[in-house]
């Protein structure tokens, strides 16, 4: 039995087929390359989609890392989201989750405050979960000192 979601790129799945074509393409940059840059105070000058990207509603949404503040400070780093509709125009939605210097309204939605920052926060849709408070779940690695 094949799994529920298929990354269609071998023929393994796919019983029968008429009228396909498959076709292959080089990746191009979109020409206002980097289209999400930092613009918050949170943000300071790092924005880094080591996230991911994940359908919403009518959209998409990105959680992406950032550092508070120097990238071995005391600040640590964060887990910011950000919304699109068409994956190239990206809004940074005001959730309150995690306020950040006398901000309460924030994008932030995870904070690690240790002597190092969290790496690469992979989101996962935990769509099947009957709790909404669970749907999403996130992995990421942890760079804390031992």
């Amino acid at each position: 039995m094949p799994p529920t979601r298929i990354l269609f790129l071998d023929d393994r799945w796919i019983a029968a087929g008429r009228g396909i074509r498959r076709e292959f393409a080089t990746a191009r940059k979109h020409s206002a390359n980097p289209l999400i840059r930092p613009r918050e105070p949170w943000e300071e000058n790092r924005v880094y989609a080591f996230g991911s990207v994940l359908p919403l509603g009518e959209g998409f949404r990105l959680w992406y890392q950032t550092c508070l503040g120097s990238i071995r400070g005391p600040d640590g780093s964060a887990v910011c989201v950000a919304d699109s509709d068409d994956l190239i125009a990206w809004k940074r939605p005001r959730l309150g989750v995690e306020p950040f210097g006398g901000i309460k309204e924030t994008n932030i939605v995870l904070k690690c405050s240790g002597p190092l920052p969290l790496y690469a926060p992979t989101v996962l849709s935990g769509d099947a979960d009957p709790d909404p408070s669970r749907r999403y779940k996130m992995l990421f690695w942890d760079a804390a000192e031992a």
